[in-house]
């Protein structure tokens, strides 16, 4: 029986580590053109399914500069099942400057943000799942957005 190098392993667990699957977690990111999103301007992400048994449940995360003037973060969430069936979801996500505020922490330059959005959610259909974030149809730019994405923690 051949032992496998050293190398290859720590290559392969570095391979791994960097999938955004590591210990029941999927990150989902995306980021607006201009450190600015505009109306008109779409974020998108795809999350490829083999498990329809397992729950997640699914935080939104944001990353804002901290001389951003943003209070809130009006959009819509459009999801696609790999079977075609559309979903939408409108949200306005408060920004609080407040270090009490749970969700708020500030590292350097940027002020990041976590809500819970859902949870104990499955995806029922195998397959490449489809995400679409869109600012409410009227909304000013979010000035100072450098990151947007969503946390699956499985269950």
């Amino acid at each position: 029986m051949s032992r496998i190098p050293s190398l290859l392993i720590i290559i392969l667990l570095t391979t791994v580590a960097c999938t955004g699957r590591e210990d029941g977690f999927i990150v989902l990111s995306d980021s607006p053109s201009s450190r600015t999103f505009d109306p008109g301007e779409f974020l998108e992400y795809r999350v490829a399914s083999a498990d329809s048994l397992s729950f997640y449940d699914i935080d939104i995360y944001a990353r804002v500069h901290y001389s951003a003037e943003v209070d809130k973060i009006p959009l819509i969430l459009r999801i696609v099942s790999p079977d075609g069936k559309k979903y939408a979801d409108t949200l306005r996500l408060n920004i609080s400057n407040n270090p009490a505020y749970p969700v708020y922490s500030r590292s350097g330059v940027w002020r990041d943000y976590r809500w819970s959005y859902r949870k104990g959610i499955s995806l029922p259909v195998i397959g490449t799942w489809y995400l679409r974030v869109d600012l409410i149809d009227g909304s000013t730019p979010v000035n100072g957005l450098v990151e947007f994405g969503f946390i699956l923690s499985k269950r």
